[in-house]
């Protein structure tokens, strides 16, 4: 039997001749062959998810140390700072709408955070 290498591959088109004592002698070759081609593209995928993935931690990382994300995340917590000043100053009876108020607020921030 033969194999055939691509003209672009690492092997530049090169052709293998193999010969075998017989039939199911060709035959085991060429499947074990093809279970080890499967592999190799399984593994081949696996490494490109891993890549992609780990490419999508670095745009994360990258964004995360941005001064615009710096910027957002201290005026979340400055917000947050003034609306607890704003409770304890206030404190509001409970059920009373200005509770209702500062509680959906301080969800949203546990939310944000």
């Amino acid at each position: 039997f033969e194999i055939y290498t691509r003209h672009d591959g690492m092997l530049n088109g090169r052709t293998y001749r193999l010969r075998c004592d017989s039939d199911e002698d060709c035959n085991r070759w060429v499947n074990e062959l093809r279970k080890t081609f499967l592999a190799s593209v399984a593994d081949i995928q696996k490494s490109q998810a891993q890549h992609t993935c780990g490419n999508l931690k670095k745009q994360a990382r990258s964004l995360y140390h941005s001064t615009y994300m710096q910027s957002l995340i201290a005026f979340l917590i400055l917000c947050n700072f003034v609306t607890s000043i704003i409770d304890a100053e206030w404190n509001p009876e409970q059920g009373s709408t200005g509770f209702k108020t500062i509680e959906a607020i301080d969800i949203a921030f546990t939310a944000l955070f």
